[in-house]
């Protein structure tokens, strides 16, 4: 049973001993469990609305520098061996999982050994395609990559990536790391329609928006509280309590009193 033989490869961790525990109540103090992490890009709606409304004297952030992708292939088959880690079982069946650096910046894209010349040129233009920036040999060779994009917006995003000749699993890596699409988005179903797909002008809007964030604060695109996501609404309430206001949890408004200028309210 394949089921069966997919545990079996899964080895239980040992319980925690009491000098682990011990260790582990030293240090509760440098580390903060986080039970909704979400992350925020540098440009994205949600850290302009901070600024905008002044919020963000009362949080503070982490850059964070750099992101990493998991890929899963059999144990049988060939490892490369400019992968960044690789984890495998004694099984000679099981699978292995190697963790790559997501190429989200054109000096990563060529400082990353695990990517082959034709994935680097891949990147490159599509990095320089979303920017306007095609640095073609030939005006032919730039109005023919212009086309192709234009040719698949309104189609999904995955057959824009197999058009440029993107290998597998590059294209797990930019539809999941990059654009941020779930499973359903990537991979078609024989019980689905292709409408579930991400279409091409949605992923390249997020990759735009993407590129945007990087250098904003620092060197990589997203932005994390110091102290986990709950700390954003608690900016919020701070902001309310100063003017005045009264914030009320677990509570949704049924109308919206709005007064104009000449003091007359309107819902």
């Amino acid at each position: 049973d394949a089921q069966t033989s997919e545990e079996s490869d899964v080895k239980t961790s040992p319980l925690p001993t009491e000098a682990a525990r011990n260790a582990f109540k030293k240090k509760k103090h440098r580390f903060c469990i986080d039970l909704d992490p979400r992350l925020m890009l540098s440009r994205g709606s949600l850290v302009d609305l901070l600024i905008r409304m002044d919020v963000g004297r009362y949080l503070e952030f982490r850059g964070i520098p750099s992101m990493f992708t998991v890929s899963s292939s059999s144990s049988s088959s060939a490892r490369r061996k400019d992968s960044k880690t690789t984890t495998t079982s004694s099984s000679p069946t099981s699978k292995c999982y190697s963790m790559w650096t997501v190429p989200v910046s054109r000096s990563i894209v060529f400082k990353d050994p695990s990517l082959s010349l034709s994935d680097k040129r891949v990147l490159m233009r599509l990095m320089q395609a979303i920017q306007g920036k095609e640095r073609a040999t030939s005006e032919q060779k730039r109005k023919e990559t212009a086309s192709v994009l234009e040719q698949h917006m309104d189609k999904p995003f995955k057959d824009y990536l197999t058009a440029v000749k993107a290998p597998h699993r590059l294209q797990s890596m930019i539809m999941y790391s990059l654009v941020g699409a779930d499973k359903e988005q990537f991979e078609q179903r024989t019980n689905r329609s292709k409408s579930s797909l991400l279409l091409t002008r949605t992923a390249i809007t997020r990759l735009k928006l993407l590129l945007s964030s990087l250098g904003r604060y620092g060197p990589g695109a997203y932005l994390y509280p110091s102290y986990g996501t709950g700390e954003v609404p608690q900016a919020f309430t701070r902001l309310c309590a100063v003017h005045g206001g009264i914030y009320l949890l677990r509570f949704k408004p049924t109308v919206l009193v709005l007064e104009n200028d000449d003091g007359e309210e309107q819902e």
